[in-house]
């Protein structure tokens, strides 16, 4: 992180800043452009004073986060390429990526023709789980997993997805330590403790996550509606959850298991690891391969429409708040040829696997 006397006229001299492609109550977001490595970024500005007065933070509690960013490096987490900040302001310089957040992509590139199946959702699957497995071994707690946060690096069928809104992570002592940071996110992704307003660990993240998994294969959350009644169904959540009806007809008995796995009220839900060497993840059913999840793209396509609707309300009502992180917004192009800004985040480690969206046959 460099500090300087004049970090907007030391950010010109190294970039080429573009269009202003996000703006809030703190913050703007910019496109641009890195005249050394030759790299397209965006660049994250920050009111300081603002930022540091709405969230209570110091001055050296904002630049300890950045520096936790900065440090953030493996291949399915989105890079943080650098921070230049003076008393006034901070510039965050991300890795771009170019294509919207999980859910939209699903929705979007199964209207081109391509097969979304279990296969494909358990590509997508693996890479969150080795983020989090990274993240987590060296005891820091995502808080805030949830599609807004996991977007895709491109709009190419072989592109891996990175992981994003670290603005929110917390490190703890231990992998094993727990924290007390309140309710992070939103309600349909807090895990139980965290909508109890307990001391969590990293086993909050493999709830959020479990409620990913869910989402993407049924099409439907595990727990809907207004935040307050969501809360309080999370906190009283039955030992086991129900995975029948038509949202589940056809999927796999391997993949609802590993759903139930995962959205256990225990704190000993699985671990990164653990999910990673699930039969899921690791034995593919042939047979799943090219079994195209139509009903559950559209339950998807319905998703994504609330939440546009939900983002068109809150930028109406309450523009400062919504536009505080770039993570609450939904990530989706405003058109094909524009994507979305990616939300506040860090970095990455391993090579891309073959494309998860086969084509129709």
């Amino acid at each position: 992180m460099r500090r300087v006397e004049d970090a907007t006229a030391s950010l010109h001299l190294s970039h080429t800043i573009k269009d202003v492609v996000q703006r809030g109550a703190f913050c703007t977001i910019r496109d641009a452009f890195d005249k050394k490595s030759g790299r397209n970024c965006t660049v994250k500005t920050i009111e300081r004073p603002i930022y540091e007065r709405t969230y209570g933070f110091g001055r050296r509690e904002l630049e300890e986060q950045l520096e936790l960013q900065l440090s953030l490096k493996h291949e399915f987490i989105q890079e943080i390429l650098g921070v230049i900040s003076d008393e006034r302001e901070v510039h965050i310089i991300h890795e771009k990526l170019l294509a919207s957040d999980i859910c939209f992509e699903i929705a979007s590139r199964t209207t081109n023709g391509f097969v979304y199946s279990e296969a494909v959702a358990s590509h997508y699957f693996r890479q969150l789980l080795e983020a989090l497995q990274y993240l987590h071994s060296n005891s820091i707690i995502h808080q805030d997993i949830r599609p807004h946060n996991i977007l895709l690096v491109s709009e190419d069928n072989s592109a891996p997805l990175k992981l994003c809104g670290l603005d929110v992570a917390v490190k703890v002592n231990s992998p094993n330590s727990t924290s007390k940071c309140g309710r992070v996110g939103v309600a349909q992704f807090m895990s139980p403790e965290m909508a109890r307003e307990e001391e969590y660990g990293t086993a909050t993240d493999m709830w959020s996550s479990g409620v990913l998994l869910h989402l993407i294969l049924s099409g439907r959350l595990p727990f809907d509606g207004p935040a307050d009644e969501t809360i309080e169904n999370v906190k009283k959540c039955p030992e086991k959850i129900t995975l029948t009806g038509s949202s589940w007809t056809g999927l796999s008995e391997s993949a609802r298991d590993l759903v139930s796995s995962l959205l256990s009220p225990s704190t000993s839900r699985l671990s990164p690891t653990q999910s990673l060497a699930h039969p899921w993840i690791t034995r593919k059913d042939p047979r799943a391969l090219r079994v195209h999840l139509q009903a559950t793209v559209n339950r998807i396509r319905a998703y994504n429409e609330r939440r546009k609707l939900k983002a068109r309300i809150l930028s109406s009502t309450s523009p400062p708040l919504w536009m505080a992180s770039p993570s609450e917004a939904p990530t989706v192009p405003s058109s094909p040829s524009s994507p979305p800004p990616p939300p506040t985040s860090p970095l990455l480690s391993s090579p891309p696997p073959t494309s998860p969206l086969l084509p129709s046959t």
